[in-house]
């Protein structure tokens, strides 16, 4: 009997990988031995066939939905070999090229590749239905525009509306898209087509959270801890809520058994950390922490967590010290030199901090926390109008941001520089800002006084001025009653901050050439109309 024959006789009754590699093995024989037109076509067939249906076997034990064999690489590359060997004898074939698309998504594959072979299935006249559908569902991973992705899942779902893979990607991109309500939707519909899907779940509680329904929530996460028992992620995921609801002995209780689970774990260990420093024990978040960089030296989230406990702790200078030397190692680092801006303006060093929110505005223009901290330094140096102008960019792009209309508010109404002064925008930026904090604060409802004394109206002035001191915190007070006082004499309030900052010598000359003060002195004070 010839070697294709055989391997036909054989692949009729072939079940598992060692059965295809002996079909294979004899059609290649074949094929190097010679054969006649007929032959060697159907020969190629058959190869392409069994080079397929192995590859299909070794792609499966790494995106089956048991989770991948621990060989995976290696599996992946003796599949992509099988794969690619198939598709050098007929290219349209849309399984082979599915295939190759999805192990390509993986780590450590080649994302090019996976879009032009998934782009093939697409195109392919060969493809069915449900190829078509898995194809959008992988390719939407790979699109870097959010229309094109969303395109392909809402395809995907057209295709077959009960692919619970397609329906849970669209369900985490409305998750990443701050859309809970779509997200909830999605990843409901995901968890009833896969009970057993702990990380849908997950997702699902924090879909929950982000809306609001903190019940919901734990009660998701709940669930995804009882089908994943011996998983620390939907412990530390349950502990990051319970957290956020207040409940540190709950959220210590499930980080605890997530890291007996893991002892490496280092989401769980940072996570841990906060919650201890929320519990007001530093010293157990700084060992957390230390914990954590010893097991990834160089982890940059956790060399941020611990500046941040550095000066919670009253340690800003060695806060600043680490972030100083983090960006010396990564100089245009945007969350660094913000992180070190804001260090800086919180040590009284806001020219310091001024160069910081430059230089993340220099590649990041529209960073609004940036911009809001760049318009703060600038207010405490006596930079009015540089920061009005950051003021109103944040605005631009955040114009519900209750805080920033509250400063904007009140430098348009105390500014000593009557070019910059705006009386009547200041009152309609006050009132949105009071709306935002539902006129509970006594230092947003001094800023709308201060904004009626600018427009000349003193009677509205000093009657929320008076709530102001009525419900202005303690350290408020004495600042709230000279403002008042001022009003009964129907004297505006002027104020402008300058900072002494503390100057390195090194900084001494850069200190003498900081931009000037918008002419006009330090001043803090009623005036006289």
């Amino acid at each position: 009997m010839s070697d294709l024959d055989q391997a036909t006789e054989k692949k009729l009754l072939a079940t598992d990988l060692r059965d295809l590699s002996e079909v294979i093995g004899l059609t290649e024989s074949a094929l190097e031995k010679g054969l006649g037109d007929e032959n060697q076509k159907f020969a190629n067939s058959l190869l392409a066939s069994c080079l397929i249906e192995r590859g299909n076997l070794m792609a499966q034990a790494i995106l089956g939905s048991r989770g991948p064999d621990p060989r995976w690489p290696q599996l992946r590359q003796a599949a992509l070999i099988d794969l690619q060997k198939a598709l050098e004898i007929d290219e349209d074939q849309p399984e082979a090229q599915l295939l190759v698309g999805r192990l390509n998504t993986l780590p450590g594959g080649d994302p090019k590749l996976a879009l032009e072979s998934l782009n093939k299935v697409i195109a392919s006249t060969r493809a069915d239905t449900a190829m078509l559908a898995e194809a959008h569902t992988a390719r939407a991973g790979l699109r870097e525009r959010d229309g094109d992705r969303l395109a392909d899942l809402n395809k995907a779902i057209e295709l077959a509306p009960a692919r619970v893979e397609a329906i849970r990607a669209r369900g985490l991109y409305h998750l990443l898209k701050e859309k809970p309500d779509l997200a909830v939707a999605d990843l409901q519909q995901a968890v009833e087509l896969d009970e057993s899907h702990s990380a849908t779940l997950e997702a699902l509680g924090a879909a929950y959270a982000l809306n609001g329904q903190n019940d919901k929530a734990l009660e998701a996460l709940s669930r995804a801890v009882e089908l994943s028992p011996q998983s620390p992620t939907p412990l530390t995921q349950r502990a990051r809520l319970r957290a956020l609801q207040g409940d540190n002995d709950g959220a210590l209780d499930d980080l605890q058994k997530a890291i007996e689970i893991d002892p490496a774990s280092i989401p769980a260990l940072l996570l841990r950390a906060r919650v201890f420093y929320q519990a007001e024990k530093p010293q157990r978040a700084l060992q957390d922490v230390q914990h954590a960089l010893r097991l990834q030296p160089n982890f940059l989230p956790a060399l941020r967590l611990r500046a941040e406990l550095l000066a919670g702790s009253g340690k800003i200078g060695d806060a600043i010290a680490d972030l100083e030397r983090l960006t010396e190692a990564l100089p245009t680092n945007s969350e660094l030199l913000l992180q070190l801006g804001m260090f800086y303006v919180a040590n009284e060093q806001p020219r310091r901090g001024i160069k910081m929110f430059a230089a993340v505005l220099e590649s990041d223009p529209d960073n609004i926390l940036a911009l809001r901290g760049r318009a703060d330094a600038y207010l405490s140096v006596g930079r009015q109008a540089d920061a009005i102008a950051d003021y109103e960019a944040v605005l631009r792009r955040d114009p519900e941001n209750g805080s920033v209309l509250n400063n904007l508010a009140w430098v348009l109404a105390t500014s000593p520089n009557e070019a910059l002064r705006d009386g009547i925008r200041a009152v309609e930026l006050a009132k949105n800002a009071c709306e935002h904090t539902e006129y509970k604060q006594g230092h947003i409802l001094s800023t709308l006084a201060a904004a009626y004394a600018e427009t000349g109206d003193f009677e509205k002035a000093r009657q929320w001025s008076t709530k102001a001191v009525e419900i202005g915190e303690s350290e408020q007070i004495d600042q709230l009653k000279a403002e008042l006082e001022s009003y009964r004499q129907d004297k505006p309030w002027r104020e402008k901050q300058s900072i002494a900052e503390q100057v390195e010598e090194n900084d001494e000359k850069a200190a003498e050439a900081t931009q000037p003060t918008d002419g006009e002195p330090n001043t803090a004070a009623a005036e006289t109309p």
